[in-house]
């Protein structure tokens, strides 16, 4: 059988001069894209870029124009770094590479034709991470939170009637094509006091749940020791060990700048971990959380990587749980 190679420069040229590290010289990067038997990496280049302490993420685009998070680079103080990114599917057909910092895209280079509404592709797959942008959300419905009802019946009072008609007026326009979504009469009124959304509506972003339509939601522990979450039960396999997106554990690799830790050795061993959402007391994504299965004597990395808090499953045998690491749905900066 024929071994594959290929091997493509992206140059990345400056599209934010803001960001030179020095006067009167411009930022520069350049990734080297290679295929070798099977292996897909990105080694990334950069001078001349200013130093942020919470470092750049990297973005690809593929030939579908869709994104690839490939993480994070940290640069010296003198506007240098380099990294290597490592992607378990070499059927990926990289069209671009983006350095970026919040809503900025200080670097960009193509590999071929320019991609001309790349700044709509990147932004707009950020959008969808951020959970202000409800347009570009989807959302779960909670059924303990809400039912259905097809007329005004269940209703015995007319104030209870127009409560529920108060709440709906409430809910933003992009939601109101659901029909027949009411709220319960024992929540009408605290709900409707406490939060300007529907209770109930637990954002997710897109990318996120893409990523987890092929697993299991489980709840892992006997009691709500993780008040308000959600959790998914991720089998391991080389891209949910790799992979540097959500929900795949290599994602929280990328936050700690390096390519192995326990995190990744303990999953493989036990042949799964969990990821889970944390929503605060108005339903907007608090924490996301990775869950790395093992004993009390199992932390992985001694906590230097994230996993710092131990929960076992139920109150009966503390001797098997997880390990966590709690990552800010905003900062996307790891809980220590």
């Amino acid at each position: 059988m024929k071994k594959k190679f290929k091997r493509d420069y992206i140059i990345l040229e400056y599209r934010d001069i803001n960001f030179r590290n020095k006067e009167r010289v411009v930022p520069k990067a350049y990734a080297k894209v290679e295929v070798n038997n099977g292996n897909f990496t990105i080694a990334l280049y950069v001078e001349n870029l200013r130093f942020v302490k919470e470092g750049y993420r990297v973005l690809a685009i593929d030939n579908k124009n869709e994104v690839i998070e490939l993480g994070v680079i940290n640069l010296s103080e003198q506007g240098k770094g380099e990294y290597t990114f490592n992607l378990d599917n070499d059927e990926i057909d990289i069209k671009a590479i983006a350095i970026l910092h919040e809503d900025n895209i200080p670097l960009i280079g193509f590999k071929g034709a320019k991609i001309d509404n790349y700044e709509e592709i990147l932004l707009n797959s950020d959008k969808e991470e951020n959970e202000e942008s409800k347009e570009d959300e989807e959302y779960y419905y909670t059924e303990y939170e809400y039912v259905e009802v097809d007329e005004y019946k269940e209703y015995e009072t007319t104030e209870e009637v127009a409560l529920k008609e108060k709440a709906y007026e409430e809910v933003p326009r992009e939601y109101k094509n659901i029909e027949k979504v009411y709220i319960k009469d024992d929540v009408i009124n605290e709900e409707i006091q406490e939060s300007k959304y529907m209770p109930g509506i637990l954002l997710m972003p897109r990318q996120i749940k893409k990523g987890l339509k092929n697993f299991k939601e489980v709840k892992p522990f006997k009691y709500d020791y993780i008040k308000r979450s959600r959790w998914w039960k991720i089998d391991i396999n080389p891209m949910t060990l790799c992979g540097y997106s959500m929900p795949n554990l290599g994602y929280v690799n990328s936050l700690n700048y390096t390519m192995y830790s326990d995190s990744i050795m303990q999953s493989y061993k036990y042949r799964h971990y969990l990821f889970g959402v944390q929503y605060d007391d108005y339903n907007r994504r608090k924490y996301y959380v990775y869950a790395v299965p093992g004993k009390k004597n199992e932390q992985p990395d001694k906590g230097l990587t994230g996993f710092t808090k131990y929960q076992c499953c139920d109150d009966k045998d503390e001797s098997l749980g997880y390990w966590l690491c709690f990552i800010e749905c905003k900062s996307r900066k790891i809980l220590k």
